[in-house]
């Protein structure tokens, strides 16, 4: 029976000597393939966009999805302090205008018989 000292190493599969077939090697440790072998390697992307070989990245394609939605949310910000800047700019150009009183209707002389 074999000790367990003399059993021989088995090297993970996130050190391996060559990467995987696709020959890709993940973007933080150059020494790793990027893989099924991989947590982060995803089958299933959420779209079209994602078909790039980055997009099989669960780490890399969340990044991608959470920059979308950064411009999706500094696009609505631009807009309401465009809307914010219109409204002052009305308000001071009403603020401007000519003063015009209020309309009276003419009043008539009273004739005594």
């Amino acid at each position: 029976m074999t000790t367990p000292t003399e059993l021989p190493y088995i090297q993970p599969p996130d050190k391996a000597d060559l990467p995987p077939m696709n020959e890709l090697v993940c973007f933080l440790d150059k020494e790793r393939g990027c893989g099924p072998d991989c947590m982060a390697f995803t089958v299933n992307t959420p779209g079209p966009e994602y078909n790039e070989p980055w997009g099989h990245c669960l780490y890399l394609s969340s990044l991608f999805r959470i920059g979308k939605h950064i411009v999706i949310l500094a696009q609505q910000g631009e807009s309401l302090i465009k809307i914010k800047q219109y409204a002052v700019a009305d308000s001071v150009r009403a603020g401007n205008a000519p003063y015009v009183p209020p309309f009276q209707p003419p009043v008539t002389k009273k004739v005594d018989p």
